[in-house]
């Protein structure tokens, strides 16, 4: 299967180089996810299925920008706004409108 192309294969970040996978399915703490990130590995794992379920293509990318913005926070040494859900949710979800809508 073919990977988005909206959604990159690797980036720069605060001089780390991420990978991003898609994977069939994203464990967490044992728990399946739609997405992770590790930033001592330099990973973001964004799932195809969860609970059974296919992602379609538009979540795989709104999870993508969430676990974007959670690595983009701890770059800047914010763990406290990393940590909060709500928060990354609502700015990864303008952030993916922000790239979705824009015009040149």
């Amino acid at each position: 299967m073919k990977k988005d192309k909206k959604i990159p294969k690797s980036f720069m970040l605060g001089a780390m180089k991420f990978k991003v996978e898609i994977k069939d399915k994203v464990k967490l703490d044992k728990e399946i996810v739609a997405g992770s990130s590790d930033p001592f590995d330099c990973t973001i794992l964004i799932a195809k299925t969860v609970a059974g379920l296919k992602c379609s293509k538009d979540f795989q990318r709104q999870t993508f920008y969430h676990e974007l913005v959670h690595q983009i926070l701890n770059s800047l040494g914010e763990l406290e706004l990393s940590s909060r859900e709500k928060l990354v949710q609502r700015f990864s979800l303008l952030l993916d409108q922000f790239e979705e809508t824009k015009k040149f």
